[in-house]
């Protein structure tokens, strides 16, 4: 299983943005970079049998709540900036119900990945580009596994600060700046866009994280730029908001502030431990000097 979880990994360039020669070190020399856990720390019986997971992990209030009490509180003490790996569907149910509460950031989740296991062997292959789709037996779906990996790429390439930059491809890199339609002004967004033009401090909102109040504030990502996500209801939004090509990337908070005031935008607010939230400029508060 460690051969194939590496060989993904090396196949969607995550070794790069670790800054090692492969993904195979993790399970060697370079143990220091990963954390091994279970969804369920426990074992778990169902009716006798070994318990194989699946999406009662979230549906069964049992074991929703030993996740909350245990998986819960090692994320809490993960760095800011990793990025989570779950294998297997259920566990990517677990980790997809975990960024739609705010807990974790959506775009720090790698979900896709066709499970290690020796018995999935074709559709490795298939993922890592090894077999060809008219060589697949019927059992293997190329397109879950093509939208997979496109998906992990661009994931990869956001995090990379580079994206849409084509696998195994050399480009140089440029920098580039944004424009955006601007949205016809709402009394409420004609006071917000009229305030005080002054140098903007900080940009925050007052959440709750398990129902206490909470700071949530803009913070750069490890590139070094504030990242804001077009609204679904923008005619440009595509069908989810957390596509790679509705990111838009700030270089400052005024330029963040200034995407906020077009309405179409949702800004990455994070608190001081790394519990991550969407808003839109109706929830936040510009603070200016």
């Amino acid at each position: 299983m460690r051969r194939n979880l590496a060989e993904m990994m090396d196949f969607i360039s995550l070794q790069h943005w670790l800054g090692i020669d492969s993904c195979g070190d993790l399970f060697q020399t370079r143990q220091d970079l990963v954390h091994f856990t279970s969804a369920l720390r426990n074992p778990v019986l169902d009716q006798g049998q070994n318990f194989s997971g699946g999406k009662a992990m979230i549906s069964n209030s049992y074991l929703w709540d030993q996740i909350q009490t245990g998986l819960m509180a090692e994320i809490s003490s993960l760095p800011d900036d990793c990025v989570f790996i779950p294998l297997g569907q259920g566990v990517d149910a677990v980790f997809e119900k975990l960024a739609s509460e705010g807990v974790i950031d959506r775009t720090r989740v790698l979900s896709g990945l066709p499970h290690a296991s020796g018995a999935n062997a074709e559709r490795i292959a298939y993922f890592c580009q090894r077999k060809e789709r008219d060589q697949l037996s019927d059992k293997t779906n190329p397109d879950k596994l093509d939208a997979a990996r496109a998906g992990l790429l661009d994931q990869i390439a956001i995090l990379s600060g580079k994206q849409n930059v084509p696998i195994n491809e050399k480009v140089e890199t440029a920098q580039v700046s944004v424009q955006t339609p601007g949205a016809p002004l709402t009394a409420a967004s004609y006071e917000f866009a009229t305030a005080n033009r002054g140098e903007i401090k900080r940009i925050y909102a007052i959440g709750k994280v398990k129902g206490e109040p909470t700071l949530f504030t803009a913070q750069h990502d490890c590139s070094g730029r504030y990242v804001l996500n077009r609204k679904k209801s923008s005619p440009t939004a595509g069908n989810t908001t957390n596509r790679a090509e509705n990111k838009v990337y700030a270089a400052t908070l005024r330029e963040a502030a200034e995407l906020l005031e077009s309405g179409e935008f949702l800004i990455n607010l994070v608190t001081d431990k790394g519990i991550r939230a969407l808003r839109s400029y109706k929830s936040v508060t510009i603070d200016r000097s």
